[in-house]
């Protein structure tokens, strides 16, 4: 295999991963939400590039996951060296079982984690430390990483869940566009936001950040006795 065929295969194979991994990396996707698309996603079949194989294990897409949070898509290059994260000592199940235990409670240390797992009868292999340290190190799921991940990801939480429980409106200059007289103006752009989806409910433009024209389409879109409902201006929880 030439160069050219080499960087074609590596840049394959590499596209795949990210078709894998793409949907997952949304930071608003909770841990269970994500363990839940990961699951999904090894129960499918797929069409693997360059293997005969028809599935993936969910410690592989949390690998690849994980590589990609971190280096984005060169993490998730095929590496020359085939044994790189893995344990002779775990099953996949086992790995996948561990792998998202970690996630799921950051504030704990590999070893605690494994013990609980082992205690419970979830996990029936010995490992090594070395091997425990090398599965966890591969997967980007040191203790230090969990930790930040958690609270980056409390941070992009907001309060409201369900649907329309609370709507924003906020304001912003956009570009500037000639009047009715010809003169060039910066547009405002109001939007009234769903907190929970994060969808854009409506949008107005306009020459005044203040007056009647967003007064008036203000009042109109946040009026009514509609229950759970608020309006926040440019505010978030």
């Amino acid at each position: 295999m030439n160069n050219e065929e080499r960087e074609y295969k590596h840049r394959r194979i590499t596209e795949f991963r990210y078709g894998i991994v793409a949907e997952l990396a949304n930071p608003y996707l909770s841990p269970a939400k994500v363990s839940e698309l990961i699951r999904q996603k090894a129960n499918q079949e797929h069409l693997i590039p360059y293997s005969s194989k028809r599935t993936l294990s969910e410690s592989v897409i949390r690998k690849w996951l994980y590589a990609y949070r971190k280096e984005g898509k060169k993490g998730l290059e095929p590496k020359m060296r085939k044994d790189s994260g893995t344990s002779r000592s775990f099953s996949e199940a086992e790995a996948a079982l561990l792998l998202s235990q970690l996630e799921a409670s950051p504030q704990l240390c590999a070893t605690t984690v494994l013990a609980r797992l082992q205690k419970q009868g979830k996990i029936t292999s010995s490992v090594s430390p070395s091997s425990l340290s090398r599965l966890v190190r591969s997967a980007g799921l040191q203790r230090q990483k969990r930790l930040q991940a958690a609270k980056e990801h409390k941070q992009l939480k907001f309060e409201f869940f369900s649907p329309l429980e609370c709507v924003q409106a906020d304001c912003m200059y956009s570009v500037a566009i000639k009047d009715e007289k010809g003169k060039r103006r910066k547009a405002i752009l109001l939007t009234f936001l769903d907190d929970a989806t994060r969808r854009i409910l409506y949008s107005y433009f306009s020459f005044l950040r203040t007056g009647p024209g967003l007064r008036g389409r203000y009042q109109t879109h946040t009026r009514g006795p509609r229950p759970h409902r608020q309006a926040i201006c440019g505010q978030r929880k």
